[in-house]
């Protein structure tokens, strides 16, 4: 389980981070099924921490998650993740990027990782899906980044309306709403 993950590695939430845990299955499958039907999809997850939000994609149907990670004292539990799901020969993957990802080029990742992706029209069906319980210190910059991407469909937009489900920390929104 997660919460055994988290024990194994002594891991917990670093404030200087802005990390939170969401640990409840039933609420990160919930969380997932936001963006739709993910069967087939790839699906990138920001700040995928111990990975709850990971694994909510694979019961969702997901064939690639695409996890982009800054803090590598998750890298172990997503490696176990990983190997379990090469275990279960469901021809399904979980890709590990540690790093920034407002330093990523999510297009480049994901042609990195599951190959190159096509550009889909605007109104069409993408087959890329983005998740994430977003870290309070990058929340409003990473939706800058994607809000300023949109309208020249670059980085993750040329592959056309891709759906989020994306949560925001309390203190963000009473922020933005100010």
């Amino acid at each position: 389980s997660l919460r055994e993950l988290l024990r194994l590695y002594k891991l917990r939430a670093m404030k200087h981070l802005s990390q939170n845990f969401l640990l409840d299955l039933n609420i990160t499958d919930k969380v997932v099924n936001h963006c739709g039907d993910l069967t087939g999809k790839t699906v990138l997850e920001v700040g995928a921490g111990p990975g709850s939000l990971t694994r909510s994609a694979f019961r969702a149907g997901a064939n690639d998650v695409i996890a982009v990670e800054l803090d590598e004292r998750f890298l172990p539990a997503l490696q176990i993740l990983g190997h379990a799901v090469e275990e279960l020969g469901l021809n399904k993957a979980l890709h590990i990027i540690k790093g920034d990802i407002l330093q990523v080029e999510e297009d480049k990742i994901i042609d990195i990782c599951i190959g190159h992706a096509e550009p889909t029209p605007w109104d069409d069906d993408p087959e890329i899906a983005v998740v994430g319980n977003l870290p309070f210190g990058i929340a409003t910059q990473l939706l800058v980044k994607w809000l300023r991407d949109i309208p020249e469909r670059k980085g993750l937009f040329q592959y056309g309306r891709v759906p989020m489900a994306l949560l925001y920390q309390e203190e963000v929104a009473r922020v933005n709403m100010e």
